[in-house]
């Protein structure tokens, strides 16, 4: 396969993921991933500008429910950009989630089951 071809592949396969976006329901959290849906596609790999330069400040807040990373940056914030995505997406925060017990740690469930212990949520937010 030719890069043109590849090209016009991820493009078709974003605009697949894009249409999602807009589809009916609540968009809430918690999610259940139905392996049975899912189907393999081929993207434009994600890329992440700046995310190797070293931040100027790092906030952890403890909400005893979650455990908040966020950070300041001397110049501009680094951003999630490419793959399915339409803009550039800043770096907001890093969210640690655990539950009440070791069964009970992430907010998503994969084919109904929960991981255990805890898991980290990256919230990229607003368009640049």
């Amino acid at each position: 396969m030719n890069s043109i071809e590849k090209i016009e592949i991820y493009e078709q396969n974003a605009k697949y993921i894009q249409g999602f976006v807009g589809a009916e329901g609540t968009l809430e959290t918690p999610i259940d991933l139905d392996i049975s849906y899912m189907k393999v596609i081929d993207l434009e790999p994600f890329e992440w500008p700046g995310i190797d330069v070293t931040p100027r400040k790092l906030k952890i807040t403890n909400t005893g429910f979650t455990v908040i990373l966020s950070a300041k940056w001397q110049q501009g914030s680094p951003y999630l950009c490419k793959g399915p995505l339409e803009g550039n997406y800043v770096f907001a925060q890093v969210h640690f989630h655990w539950g009440e017990n070791e069964m009970r740690g992430s907010e998503h469930f994969v084919d109904g089951a929960r991981f255990k212990n805890f898991i980290a949520s990256l919230n990229p937010v607003h368009p640049l």
